[in-house]
């Protein structure tokens, strides 16, 4: 077990970052690194690195750290948290902000990883999204709350997906195969975000099924789709999202060009309990729920499939 004392770690001190690399434990005997006093140790990145890096690593708990990274051009970094290549580990209780947003970085990023546990957490400052689940399996985000608080700034990354100030979403999986977003909070009351984003072909060799959006908010999600879930890019059955579940879902004050939900060339897709409050006084035109398909992406028309219930959509034109 490492402690970390009240005070500000990394780039900009006398101390380095936190590092771990190649450390493999195991279940009963894990590597556990927190906070003496919840969120008072503080951990810099200058936009050049990672304040919290974990790779190649197994059965590692990370508690109550907060760590920051800094806008800077020119470079390919800037993480808060990255993890990649990693099994069983677990993030709780964490704060964090400012991903560089020069570049396509993320608040909390789990790459290439299984059996991830990211819960209690927060995220600010961010223009990308707030949780990352890149080709992963098994990951699950777990009463997470997100606000951009500035997101997406000028001659920044991401401004050809959404406008100055903007963040995206709550939880990307892309794709997440048996993935939980679950109890997530996602807060757009001074700038933008979505819910969710489902891709399933950015990693061919994770198929994008058995995922769950459960039990979550999205107040004023007023950019894009609140929850979109989607083949992206590839044909045929394999690169579809499949089996996927979304339930006990509310969007307030949802006024956007978008769709609250938007389901493109999904098989068995089932949305159960879905509330989405709009305000047809603003803005031009918001939507509801869509179902399509997608000429050329995914799986055929006649293929596609999907399940509707016990749905209340109110203000929409």
């Amino acid at each position: 077990t490492l402690i970390l004392r009240n005070g500000t770690y990394g780039d900009g001190t006398s101390t380095g970052k936190l590092s771990i690399t190649k450390v493999a434990c195991i279940a009963g005997n894990e590597l556990i690194i927190h906070a003496e006093n919840q969120r008072q140790a503080k951990i810099n990145d200058d936009g050049s690195g990672k304040a919290v890096n974990i790779v190649d690593s197994a059965y590692i708990i990370v508690d109550g750290l907060y760590a920051r990274s800094a806008d800077v051009s020119g470079v390919k970094q800037g993480y808060p948290f990255f993890t990649n290549r990693n099994n069983h580990i677990t993030l709780k209780n964490l704060v964090g902000r400012n991903p560089n947003r020069y570049n396509n970085t993320h608040v909390f990023a789990i790459e290439n990883s299984t059996d991830v546990l990211i819960e209690g957490s927060e995220g600010y400052v961010f223009h990308r999204h707030c949780v990352e689940a890149w080709q992963s399996t098994r990951v699950t985000a777990r009463q997470i709350y997100c606000n951009p608080r500035g997101g997406k700034i000028p001659g920044g990354f991401g401004l050809d997906k959404g406008p100055v100030g903007s963040g995206a979403a709550v939880v990307s999986m892309y794709p997440c195969q048996d993935c939980i977003q679950e109890n997530t909070i996602g807060d757009g009351t001074t700038h933008p975000l979505f819910l969710n984003e489902m891709n399933a072909t950015y990693g061919l060799s994770t198929p994008m099924t058995g995922s769950q959006v459960l039990g979550s908010i999205c107040y004023k999600c007023n950019y894009a789709n609140g929850i979109y879930i989607n083949s992206r890019n590839t044909t045929g059955l394999n690169n579809t999202p499949q089996n996927i579940v979304v339930r006990d879902v509310a969007f307030i004050d949802h006024d956007t060009y978008g769709f609250t939900i938007r389901v493109s060339d999904g098989v068995n897709i089932t949305l159960d309990h879905i509330t989405g409050l709009s305000n047809p006084a603003v803005g031009s035109l918001q939507n509801g729920i869509s179902t399509d398909d997608t000429v050329g992406k995914g799986t055929t028309a006649a293929v596609n499939s999907g399940t509707i219930t016990n749905v209340i959509m109110s203000g929409y034109h």
